[in-house]
């Protein structure tokens, strides 16, 4: 057999194997694994021991980020309290009737209902106010004034204060919500 038909294989820093001409100098950042002979033997011995192809960088690049998505599963993530989630914002709220008639009813009792749109499935409570007569509702839509109200509720025996401005034309509107002291 002559020198031109023998190999010897090689491998490189990335644990990548190959098979190089006995008789040519072997190129930089390759090194000999002390195989050599017939190119079938040379392959034989890559296919029993490179089992994995891919290049070592991204063999521990990919541990690397498998080991960090272990310590994020090992992490609890605590969702902050819908209180925590509704105070000191301005929130779009949105009044809850069966139109301006049941509203005025609410009002003229003291007592409304409000949504926070911008909640999951949409928080309502319900608001003590300072009893407001039809006819002051009708002036205020009237002149396209908004109704501002102050309030204080419990909720998950938190004490709160909100603060909220409704648009009379469609009873929408915001409002800010905070701890009371």
């Amino acid at each position: 057999m002559e020198t031109e038909d023998l190999y010897r294989v090689v491998i490189n820093d990335e644990e990548q194997y190959s098979i190089w001409p006995l008789w040519k100098d072997i190129p930089e950042g390759w090194y000999e694994v002390g195989v050599d002979g017939t190119e079938d033997k040379c392959l034989s011995y890559i296919e029993e021991n490179w089992k994995d192809i891919r290049p070592l960088s991204l063999r521990k690049r990919l541990k690397e980020l498998e080991d960090s998505e272990q310590e994020w599963e090992e992490i609890e993530v605590v969702e902050p309290s819908l209180i925590d989630r509704l105070i000191s914002k301005k929130m779009a709220v949105e009044v809850v009737a069966d139109g301006w008639s049941d509203f005025v009813r609410e009002a003229a009792n003291g007592y409304i209902h409000i949504k926070f749109t911008e909640t999951n499935g949409g928080t309502e409570i319900g608001i003590d106010i300072p009893k407001i007569s039809k006819n002051d509702l009708e002036k205020l839509k009237s002149k396209n004034e908004k109704l501002f109200v102050t309030s204080s509720f419990s909720l998950d025996y938190v004490n709160l204060e909100v603060k909220v401005w409704i648009d009379l034309s469609d009873l929408t509107g915001y409002s800010v919500l905070n701890k009371k002291d």
